[in-house]
């Protein structure tokens, strides 16, 4: 990795008592879980946030909304303690360098070390670990790396030496949108005064596609060498009880069935209130929502009780299709000779599938 650095007119110096780095190391990342500006879709264009800079080629990164159609789930990031949103690579638009088949996004931020945490790395005692939740979507091989580079307090320059933290590519996500723990640690050299923290955001889907490399929770902590460096934070902090009060009861540990509501990680939108109900099909519309490629999946149709058919569908990017299902000899009985009014309150699922994410939505029925 070789990259320059633009003027940076959002450094920052920090502040960490030396007592507190023998303990328990503070994160010498600034808002490293991208707030308090975001993209409620992924496609609006946010051009700066608090403590962060942009390469030429960084300005399709976007914070963006944990749980918008078609990106990470708000249950994804409750599992690893994520927050309201997350950096994405980010759309392609006129003019923009990421519209370039080769161009990788980065954003970075500059850590200037305080006295306490000089005198420290002066002692040649000192390490530093990059570490952050990396990912992607589904099966596309887009994904983010964090990289570090120590530098001199004279001169601006390395004193060689370069930390790189590749993120997981789609087979080790198991071809599922997920952001995983990954870290690494190298020794910092005495007269060693600030050190750069940047994120790539690498993508593999082509020329004007969205880069969907995902990076969230980016942290850099200072500790001994030969200690254990910390680990990436990416599950939830643990619920400690109140003093006095009992530990809450075990719940159980089964997880809950998709099909009790939406996960949005499946990029669809219900657009028909109603599956309209014919002789031989029930039919109804999805929207598909702005993405790389087509809507392709199976769908399920079912009521409480049975199965009503199943059928695959393909819907282009942006686009609104209708589904339509098959009716079995049962159901296409059951249309015809259920009455008007309890037809009318017949509740309805459809189950959609699209590679490994599965999401249901909700429908009466009309005839």
């Amino acid at each position: 990795m070789r990259w320059g650095l633009a003027l940076a007119t959002a450094l920052f110096a920090l502040a960490i008592p030396a007592s507190a780095l023998a303990q328990a190391p503070d994160n010498l990342v600034r808002n490293g879980d991208e707030g308090p500006l975001v993209s409620p879709t992924g496609y609006h264009y946010i051009d700066s946030w608090p403590f962060w800079a942009k390469s030429p080629a960084g300005s399709g990164v976007v914070p963006v909304l944990y749980g918008a159609p078609g990106f990470p789930s708000k249950e994804l990031s409750a599992r690893i303690g994520g927050g309201d949103m997350f950096f994405a690579g980010g759309p392609s638009r006129p003019g923009d360098d990421n519209s370039a088949k080769d161009i990788n996004p980065i954003i970075y931020q500059v850590i200037y070390f305080n006295d306490a945490q000089l005198q420290l790395i002066r002692s040649g005692n000192e390490q530093i670990t990059v570490a952050g939740c990396l990912g992607g979507y589904a099966d596309q091989d887009d994904w983010a790396s964090i990289d570090g580079i120590p530098r001199l307090y004279e001169e601006d320059r390395s004193p060689g030496g370069e930390l790189d933290v590749p993120g997981p590519k789609a087979a080790e996500r198991g071809n599922k949108t997920d952001l995983l723990p990954r870290s690494g640690t190298m020794p910092l050299q005495p007269g060693v005064a600030h050190f750069t923290v940047g994120i790539h955001f690498h993508r593999t889907s082509g020329q004007n596609t969205y880069n969907d490399a995902y990076a969230d929770k980016i942290s850099a902590w200072l500790t001994p060498k030969g200690t254990p460096p910390p680990e990436a934070e990416c599950s939830a902090p643990k619920q400690v009880p109140p003093p006095g009060k009992k530990n809450p009861p075990k719940r159980d540990p089964t997880p809950k069935d998709p099909d009790d509501g939406s996960n949005t990680t499946v990029p669809l939108t219900r657009v028909s209130k109603r599956v309209a109900f014919g002789k031989r099909y029930a039919t109804f519309k999805l929207h598909c929502t702005p993405r790389d490629t087509s809507c392709h999946g199976t769908v399920t149709l079912k009521t409480k009780t049975s199965k009503v058919g199943s059928a695959h569908f393909r819907i282009a990017t942006g686009q609104t299709g209708t589904v339509k299902v098959k009716l079995g000899r049962k159901w296409r009985t059951r249309v015809a000779h259920l009455p008007k009014r309890r037809f009318a309150r017949l509740k309805l699922t459809a189950v959609v599938r699209i590679g490994a994410e599965k999401t249901s939505f909700s429908f009466g029925a009309i005839r």
